[in-house]
């Protein structure tokens, strides 16, 4: 949904009733997800109330495993559980793939919990041209409270330091990174109430035949001797972002 006006504008007070301008804000009191950062053209949107049907799950290490959960949630009655594995590499994630969009600024939203035992929760936006592969990934090092993005030589960079958030498995974290497609420049992140200008810094670039398209991944990396559920909700893809 595009952002539209600022909710207070155009209103028209009454008596009982509040008049409002901006749909996304009548979207979000009708139940929407699409609650915590509205702007964006929304293009794609998982609760996981339809299962697994829109993305592909996966994971590292001996008895890694990634379900649906009722147990925390975001939004509905489900969430997607991911348990890491217990040996070398210990990482669960699931995949999302789209037709590319047109050149714009894009941007991938997700929620989840932070248990004690989480080394990294990564992002991972691709952008395929069918002679290029652009990839831009933002990490939250909870042992370190710090975010690092993955610069265009491939390494990982902090940019942020003393971000502490609250150890909970209730998907209540939420972060989301936009890209500029059209410039191939990191743009900003988000991550809960704190915001980030990444727009000095370019996108790794590489040489891939693969055809046009535009994927994400969600991860979650796990200590060693780590045995807890992570949990992820509402994964939101948005196009056209400012």
């Amino acid at each position: 949904m595009a952002h539209g006006t600022p909710d207070w504008w155009s209103g028209a007070p009454k008596e009982t009733t509040y008049g409002l301008a901006d749909m996304a804000e009548l979207a979000a009191r009708l139940g929407s997800p699409v609650k915590w950062d509205r702007r964006g053209d929304v293009v794609h949107v998982d609760t996981f109330e339809g299962g697994f049907a829109l993305g592909n799950t996966y994971g590292y290490g001996t008895n890694h495993a990634e379900f649906l959960s009722p147990d925390y949630s975001r939004e509905g009655g489900l969430s997607c559980c991911l348990y890491p594995g217990s040996t070398s590499n210990k990482m669960s994630g699931i995949h999302y793939v789209l037709p590319r969009p047109p050149y714009s600024k894009m941007g991938v939203e997700f929620s989840f919990g932070l248990n004690s035992d989480a080394l990294y929760w990564v992002l991972m936006i691709d952008w395929y041209t069918g002679a290029t592969h652009y990839q831009a990934q933002v990490r939250y090092d909870y042992p370190n409270s710090q975010m690092d993005y993955y610069n265009s030589a491939g390494v990982w960079v902090s940019f942020a330091k003393a971000v502490s958030r609250l150890t909970t498995p209730f998907p209540v974290h939420t972060m989301k990174l936009v890209v500029d497609f059209v410039n191939f420049l990191y743009h900003r992140c988000i991550f809960n109430q704190q915001t980030w200008d990444l727009s000095a810094y370019a996108i790794r670039a590489t040489a891939s035949t693969v055809s046009p398209s535009f994927t994400t991944d969600m991860q979650v990396w796990a200590t060693t001797g780590a045995y807890q559920y992570h949990y992820l909700d509402n994964v939101i893809i948005t196009q056209n972002e400012p």
